[in-house]
């Protein structure tokens, strides 16, 4: 239990330092746990609910599920008994790969699934690692982004919006590429989703 009196102390510090402004919700990434010895997962939401963190991003999702032992309807009961939310589930997959491309718009489709339990509208997508030398970025920068209006239809189909986070050491890290990113989706089914998160 030490190190969970170590983590609830620094976020109730940062906890009393956050604006009182009401209409700001403020949300923790799961990836934050895994710098930490593993618990119940019934620690976090505790700790979250002590610390006036009312919402979570999902991290490494489906695993999750396997990583804490829990299923949706029992993840979905506890966060109900805090009055916590999930707030989005950070996504990715290859989607630069033609190939696989049906599989990605599979995961992203079960991905919100899971989200709709919690009343979550919102899909944040990570883009697929950079690219070795000698592999055609172009080409497959066009098909990510091609697959990126594919996951928009989708999420605008199950009322959601999606949108990119772009990331360190992915084909969507710099100022440059996020231009290039949204000039070449459609702004009607593909939004930018910068969020702010704790971890990576």
């Amino acid at each position: 239990m030490r190190f969970l009196g170590s983590i609830a102390a620094g976020l109730a510090s940062a906890a009393s330092r956050l604006p009182a402004n009401q209409n700001v919700k403020w949300a923790l990434s799961a990836a934050l746990w895994n710098h930490f010895k593993r618990g119940p997962f019934t620690d976090i939401l505790d700790i979250m609910k002590d610390t006036g963190f009312v919402g979570i991003r999902m991290t490494q999702f489906p695993q999750i599920l396997t990583t804490y032992d829990m299923t949706i309807q029992q993840m979905e009961k506890e966060f109900s008994k805090r009055d916590l939310h999930v707030v989005t589930i950070s996504f990715n997959g290859p989607a630069h790969d033609p190939a696989q491309q049906a599989k990605v718009l599979g995961d992203a489709k079960k991905a919100m699934e899971f989200l709709k339990v919690f009343g979550a509208k919102h899909l944040v997508v990570f883009s697929p690692a950079r690219q070795k030398p000698g592999a055609d970025v172009e080409a497959a920068f066009k098909t990510m982004c091609q697959t990126f209006n594919r996951i928009g239809e989708v999420a605008g189909e199950m009322g959601f919006q999606a949108g990119l986070h772009n990331h360190l050491d992915q084909m969507v890290e710099k100022p440059d590429e996020i231009h290039k990113c949204m000039a070449m989706t459609d702004p009607k089914l593909w939004r930018f989703s910068r969020i702010r998160p704790t971890c990576c």
